[in-house]
């Protein structure tokens, strides 16, 4: 059994990012045995008239977010191409500067 129990962060994980799951927190934090309710369905059940609005801005957000994460990707793989075409150039260049006595 592969096992390990830390107290605190373990050093190796301490400069990760932290990620929260919504659906998870949302689980974990509302117990069975509490209603809850979402406040644009209650506002609009007692007369609230801007439901529809908040929706197509909310699908409009949402939409602009997948629009940034694509554009993101895109430029995260030039980025990653860019280092691997510098990476091959400089093996030459690293093998001078060690003869020269210059630490790599």
């Amino acid at each position: 059994l592969n096992l390990s129990t830390f107290v605190g962060v373990p050093q190796k994980y301490a400069s990760q990012k932290k990620m929260v799951v919504p659906s998870a927190h949302r689980i974990l934090c509302l117990q069975p045995s509490n209603p809850y309710n979402k406040l644009s369905l209650l506002a609009k059940n007692f007369g609230w008239k801007y439901a529809d609005v908040t929706q197509r801005l909310e699908q409009k957000r949402k939409d602009k977010g997948v629009e940034y994460l694509k554009k993101k990707k895109e430029k995260m793989a030039l980025i990653r191409k860019a280092k691997e075409r510098l990476g091959q150039r400089l093996v030459g260049l690293e093998t001078k500067l060690m003869q020269l006595g210059y630490a790599c």
